[in-house]
Parts: structure tokens; C-alpha cells; sequence
């Protein structure tokens, strides 16, 4: 009896130091921070990024900017490493330092690949009645909300409301998550993922923090789950249920970095 407690003593205190480490490597969405000037010189968005309902599945990667724009400008200085046709689409795809921009739809191009560009620059053109779908990744391939970065924004608070959060309340609720802790939990997803549930970060510690909570692999056994199924938002939710029973809202970085003065 006293050397199973023994070992389920040393086993748990081998899981918090190795936890520790993982989080030392962390990093988040909310690191994710370029800095872009819009693309075209008319910027009404017509379609946004991401979800309308939570858990919907046209989970949106880009933003698409209304009709009228002939030209198009490069949103950050960078590398062209595409400038032609995927098919029967027209894209461009500029290397920035640690993110990509990525614009589609464009029908003449201006700049080739390998060239260098700088901010502003022109590098493609539309036709009038065409609509350029703008996107912005990091080196891991994470689509990122392109409105959080462009310069003329302020930052500004996550809010609980609209069709989105209610849709997520009603999924977190009925995975057993409570009144309170579900605002909490809506914005440390926004924070981590952009509630993209394909998002997946590779730490120093050659750990992986998969899915809509970016839960990193040292939960995987703890929740009885692979990698690859934390991509499905229910076991993701699940999982992330088990973490914030063990170690509160703390387990996420997000939550004592930006939680105070980024969620309202």
C-alpha cells in the first residue's frame, strides 16, 4: 500500500517538473505579433476569419476584402516565394521573418519569386469585380485573424458576446464546464488558438501543443488521448476540462499574461 503511494508521489512529482520545463519553451498565439498595412486601398472586409458558430465547419482562414480593388500591395516586407497559378487561383505568398502572407484571387503579378518586397510595394493586380482573400500564418502553418495586426488597429479587449460565444457557451456547458469558468475559457481560446482547432505549435523541448486549448503533449496521457485526435474540439475541450481541474487557469501562459488586460 505505502509503495504505491510512493510511486504515485515520485510519478506526480515527475509530471509537474517535466510540465514545468514544457512551459518554460511555451509560446502562444498571443506571441504571434506582426505588423501588416492592408492590402488594398479599399479594406471593407466582407467575410471574416474564422467561425460564425463554434464548432461550425467552415472554420475560415482568410478574410476577403470587398469588390473594387485593382491593385494589391504587399502587407509586410518580405520574400516572394510564390507569384503565380495553384490551379485556376492567383496567389502570392510573401515570407516575413517568422510569418507568412498570403494573398489570393489576384490575376496579374508584378513581382516574381525569390524578389525582395517592402511594404506598400504593388505586386499584383484583380479584376474589378474580384474580391482578394488575405491571410496571415506563422512558420508552423497557424492561420491568425489578419484584422488583430494591421497597424492603423488598436488592441482591443475580447468580448463575450455574439453568435460565436454563445454557440461556444452552449459546447463548454455541455462539457461540464461552469457559468463562470466558460468567459475564462473563451478567451484563453481566442488567446491560443484563434479557436482555430488545427493550430499546433512545436516547442524548444520537442514537445507539441495541439488544438483549440493548445494542450501541450505532456496532457496526452493524462487524458488518455493522441495528438492527432486533440484536433477534434470535443476531446480537446475534454482534455482541457482535466488540465484546468489539476492546475487552474495558471496552466495556460495566456491566462497570467494577458488575461487581465485582454478579456473583458
Amino acid at each position: 500500500m505505502y509503495l504505491i503511494i510512493l510511486i504515485t508521489f515520485i510519478s506526480s512529482i515527475s509530471f509537474c517538473n517535466e510540465y514545468a520545463r514544457a512551459k518554460e519553451n511555451y509560446k502562444h498565439g498571443a506571441d504571434f505579433k506582426p505588423s501588416l498595412i492592408y492590402p488594398v486601398k479599399y479594406y471593407k472586409i466582407i467575410d471574416k476569419f474564422g467561425w460564425e458558430k463554434f464548432n461550425s465547419s467552415n472554420f475560415k482562414s482568410s478574410i476577403t476584402f470587398e469588390k473594387g480593388n485593382k491593385k494589391v500591395f504587399s502587407a509586410a516586407n518580405g520574400k516572394v516565394i510564390i507569384s503565380g497559378f495553384i490551379g485556376s487561383e492567383g496567389v502570392i505568398i510573401i515570407k516575413s521573418e517568422d510569418y507568412y502572407t498570403v494573398y489570393k484571387g489576384i490575376q496579374d503579378f508584378f513581382v516574381g519569386k525569390n524578389k525582395y518586397v517592402i511594404a506598400g510595394q504593388l505586386i499584383g493586380g484583380m479584376h474589378e469585380r474580384s474580391k482578394l482573400r488575405f491571410e496571415v500564418r506563422d512558420d508552423f502553418g497557424n492561420s491568425y485573424d489578419p484584422e488583430n495586426y494591421f497597424l492603423s488597429k488598436k488592441a482591443v479587449k475580447i468580448k463575450v458576446k455574439g453568435e460565436l460565444y454563445r454557440t461556444f457557451f452552449a459546447f463548454m456547458n455541455m462539457h461540464g464546464f461552469t457559468e463562470k469558468q466558460i468567459p475564462i475559457m473563451y478567451c484563453i481560446a481566442n488567446l491560443e488558438s484563434s479557436f482555430n482547432p488545427k493550430a499546433i505549435n512545436y516547442n524548444r523541448n520537442k514537445t507539441f501543443d495541439t488544438g483549440l486549448f493548445q494542450i501541450n503533449d505532456i496532457w496526452l496521457k493524462k487524458c488518455n488521448v493522441t495528438r492527432k485526435e486533440l484536433f477534434d474540439v470535443r476531446k480537446n475541450a475534454a482534455c482541457a476540462r482535466i488540465v484546468l481541474l489539476k492546475q487552474g487557469f495558471n496552466a495556460w501562459v495566456t491566462y497570467k499574461k494577458f488575461y487581465p488586460h485582454r478579456c473583458s
